[in-house]
C-alpha cells in the first residue's frame, strides 16, 4: 500500500459549512474505516498509468471534515459534530489514518501518476454555496514502482499535469473496457444495463456452466484469460457491497466493484495538499515538507 497525508485547506473568503448529519443525512455515511460519521465521498484517490488510464484501485474516501490547522489565519470552530472548514483553516488526514492509502497489490512496475482530488463534483455546502474554482482541487505526484528485488517507490520530480484521453487537463474521460474514450461500458456488466448487480452474477454462473462465454476485457474480471467461478465470485462480492452496505450510485464510498481490496503494509509517501475554498479561491499544491498537525481523530 501507498499511504499518504491529505490536506484540504480553505483559502477562500468564506467558510465551507457542512453542518450535522441530522441536517442532511443523505450526505453522510457510517460505513467507513474510522467508525464515525463521515461527509460522503469528499476525497478521491486515483492512480493512472503512463497511458493516462485509471487503474481499478482508486476509491472515494469520506471525511469527518473539521478544522485541524488554522495557520492560514482562521479560527478553529468545526469538528465531527458540526462539520466544515473555516476560511483560513485546513483539514488534515495523516498517513497513519485508516484508508488514507492506495492498494497497489498486483500493480506492475512502471511510472504512474497518483492523484488526490476533493469535492470534484462541486457539491454545494449546507448553505448552498459552491466553490468558485475546481481546477485547483487536484494534487498529483508522479511515482515509479520498482519491484526488483523488493518493492521500492521513488518520486519523479518531472511530473507533467495529467491529461485525459480527450486532451483535457485533469479531465475525467477514460477508455472503457471496450476501448472507447469516454465510454460507459462496465467490467462485469454482462446484461448491459449499465449496472453491476445480481443479474450479472447469474449471467456469469449460467454462462460458465454452459460454456457460453468467451473471455473479453469487459467480462474477464480478474484478467487471467479465463472465465471461472472467480469472476462470478468477484461480481457477487461487488453486488453484496452495493446492495447491503452502500447505495448503488456514484456516491458510494466502497471500492469493491473495482475488484481490488487487500490488506498489506503501507509504503508511506509525503503529503498531498489541497487548498480549497467554500465560496472563494482555491489552490492545489504538491507534496510538501511542513510538519504534520496532530489529528484528534486518531
Amino acid at each position: 500500500m501507498i499511504a499518504f497525508t491529505t490536506r484540504i485547506a480553505n483559502i477562500g473568503a468564506a467558510d465551507y459549512y457542512i453542518g450535522t448529519p441530522g441536517m442532511n443525512p443523505d450526505q453522510f455515511e457510517l460505513q467507513n474505516c474510522h467508525g464515525h460519521t463521515h461527509y460522503k465521498g469528499y476525497a478521491e484517490y486515483l492512480l493512472y498509468d503512463d497511458q493516462g488510464q485509471e487503474l481499478a484501485i482508486g476509491f472515494k474516501n469520506g471525511f469527518c471534515v473539521m478544522d485541524i490547522d488554522c495557520s492560514g489565519g482562521g479560527t478553529w470552530q468545526y469538528g465531527c459534530g458540526n462539520m466544515g472548514i473555516s476560511a483560513g483553516c485546513a483539514d488534515v488526514y495523516g498517513s497513519g489514518t485508516s484508508c488514507n492509502w492506495l492498494d497497489i497489490t498486483g500493480v506492475p512496475e512502471g511510472t504512474y501518476t497518483m492523484v488526490v482530488r476533493t469535492n470534484w463534483d462541486n457539491d454545494p455546502d449546507a448553505l448552498g454555496r459552491v466553490e468558485s474554482n475546481l481546477f485547483n482541487n487536484w494534487a498529483q505526484v508522479c511515482i515509479f514502482i520498482d519491484r526488483t528485488p523488493t518493492l521500492a517507490i521513488t518520486i519523479d520530480t518531472n511530473c507533467e499535469p495529467y491529461v485525459d484521453c480527450l486532451g483535457e487537463i485533469y479531465g475525467p474521460a477514460q477508455m472503457d473496457c471496450e476501448g472507447n474514450c469516454g465510454g460507459t461500458a462496465l467490467i462485469g456488466d454482462l446484461d448491459l444495463n449499465s449496472q453491476q448487480n445480481n443479474s450479472d452474477v447469474w449471467e456469469y454462473v449460467n454462462g460458465i456452466l454452459g460454456n457460453d462465454l468467451t473471455p473479453m476485457p469487459c467480462n474477464d474480471i480478474d484478467q487471467d484469460g479465463n472465465l471461472t467461478v472467480t469472476d462470478a465470485a468477484l461480481m457477487a462480492y461487488c453486488d453484496y457491497w452495493n446492495t447491503y452496505n452502500h447505495p448503488p450510485d456514484s456516491n458510494a464510498v466502497h471500492d469493491h466493484c473495482n475488484f481490488l481490496h487487500r490488506d498489506h503494509q503501507p509504503f508511506r509517501l509525503g503529503h498531498l495538499h489541497h487548498r480549497c475554498g467554500g465560496s472563494g479561491e482555491q489552490h492545489a499544491g504538491h507534496p510538501c515538507e511542513e510538519p504534520e498537525p496532530q489529528d484528534p481523530r486518531l
